[in-house]
């Protein structure tokens, strides 16, 4: 037999039976004061339930504001801040003359996008990668996405980093999202964070590994398993960057992003 959780009216039983009590002392007062007024020897009850009518109600107020502040609690847990992480070991500049990755585009048919190298917006290299993306008619932002992946030919060992670090400017988007993956069998890991602000100038961007959603890839029928956080990645061969619907605050735009490090 299953066990079922009480009821949630219990947790404000003493509460309702101070209200109960209240309201019997309360009609009662005014019986003595309305129909037997004339009896000398019956004491004055109004000030006495003055006081416990302010009595319940602080009682009544001070339940009902803990259970919401706990409610609250529970759905945002808030995290401790963190102090920016120095520079760390850069593993991949976009700028190198040695092209050791590959450059692949994914978007939804609401959109078009190419992902590039480009020199006309230098950050620190003289040749950035480049997202642009322009949305295709009327678009309700449900489903609407592009994705510029870089697979790196040779995969990075990420074993003891706290995280990843990378340049970045937008234009036409408030925010990005960022993955990096590796092989786990036939399947992949995922760490995933879908969004990161990002600027019209050029900034440094920080993510935590341990902040990230986890997924893992199941390649044989293409769907992403949730799975608990914490684990941390001992190497990365592909990095994602990608926008969906509701990041566009422009029918076009561009992302760059440059020399990507691990801290």
């Amino acid at each position: 037999m299953t066990e079922q959780s009480p009821p949630g009216w219990l947790k404000f039983a003493p509460v309702l039976l101070l209200c109960l009590v209240g309201a019997v002392v309360w009609a009662g007062a005014g019986l003595v004061s309305g129909g037997l007024g004339a009896l000398p020897s019956i004491p004055d009850f109004a000030p006495d339930i003055e006081k416990l009518k302010r009595e319940i109600m602080a009682e009544a107020e001070r339940v009902l504001t803990g259970e919401q502040s706990a409610q609250e609690s529970a759905k945002s847990p808030k995290r401790a801040s963190r102090q920016i992480p120095p520079p760390g070991k850069v593993f991949l500049e976009i700028g190198s003359s040695k092209l050791d990755f590959s450059l692949r585009t994914q978007m939804s048919r609401d959109m078009s996008a190419t992902l590039s190298l480009d020199e006309t917006e230098k950050g620190p290299t003289p040749i950035s990668l480049l997202l642009s993306f322009r949305k295709k008619g009327d678009t309700t932002g449900r489903g609407t996405f592009v994705s510029g992946s870089i697979t790196l030919k040779k995969p990075v060992d990420a074993a003891g980093a706290s995280g990843l670090e990378f340049y970045a400017k937008s234009r036409g988007a408030q925010s990005i999202g960022v993955a990096v993956m590796t092989r786990s069998g036939s399947s992949f890991m995922r760490w995933d964070w879908p969004d990161v602000p990002v600027n019209e100038e050029w900034g440094r961007i920080v993510v935590w590994f341990d902040e990230s959603n986890l997924w893992l890839f199941n390649k044989a029928d293409k769907t992403y398993i949730k799975l608990k956080a914490g684990k941390m990645p001992e190497k990365i061969e592909n990095i994602r960057i990608y926008l969906k619907g509701g990041q566009l605050n422009k029918s076009s735009g561009s992302v760059w992003v440059d020399s990507f490090g691990l801290f």
